[in-house]
């Protein structure tokens, strides 16, 4: 899976762009005057954002939460500049992070056809808030924010391990377009014979 974990929001959508929707913290009391509400994620959400991400990522939540910060000190003087990064949360009524989302513009995707697409590079949702419509909340949220840009496309990946992965993409409406597998060469390391 694709792991680019400096993909972290510098601002925060105004409140009018902000979308209200049910709370779901208690599975078995799903009702309609409880609300959760989906955002531009903040410095301040780093912690709720990373301890979901980290599995997604297959790495500690802590090291999420590090490069964040670098991410942030590296770019953050760059204005218009900087490389497009984008994330969104799901907050309860106490601000608790239950979904985040994490996405990259880039100039290619595979399987796409467009030269400006939208990379999902990582979406987690709080156990708590599965099968409830939350990640279909946030990937609307993220398909509002694409069309708005006008990117028409947008990518995502999983592991061919993880089956629950591709069974969430398919739902959310995302069709597959090929298999690949990924190398990577250390420059100025031996190669093996």
């Amino acid at each position: 899976m694709s792991r680019c974990c400096d993909l972290l929001a510098f601002s925060i959508a105004p409140v009018s762009e902000w979308h209200h929707l049910p709370n779901l913290t208690d599975p078995s009391e799903r009702t309609m005057n409880q609300s959760f509400t989906i955002r531009r994620a903040t410095p301040e959400d780093d912690a709720g954002k990373a301890a979901l991400l980290a599995t997604t990522y297959g790495t500690d939540a802590a090291t999420l939460v590090r490069e964040a910060a670098e991410i942030r000190a590296r770019w953050c003087d760059f204005g218009d500049l900087a490389p497009g990064l984008i994330a969104w949360v799901a907050v309860d009524a106490d601000n608790r992070v239950i979904a985040a989302a994490e996405a990259s513009l880039r100039l290619f995707a595979n399987g796409c056809e467009s030269l400006r697409v939208l990379f999902l590079e990582g979406i987690a949702v709080d156990p708590a808030y599965r099968k409830a419509g939350t990640g279909s909340a946030l990937m609307a949220t993220i398909e509002a924010w694409a069309t708005a840009e006008g990117i028409s496309e947008i990518a995502s990946d999983a592991l061919l391990t993880d089956e629950t992965g591709q069974d969430f993409h398919r739902a959310l409406g995302f069709i597959e377009t090929e298999r690949v597998i990924g190398y990577r060469k250390v420059i100025g390391a031996e190669t093996p014979g």
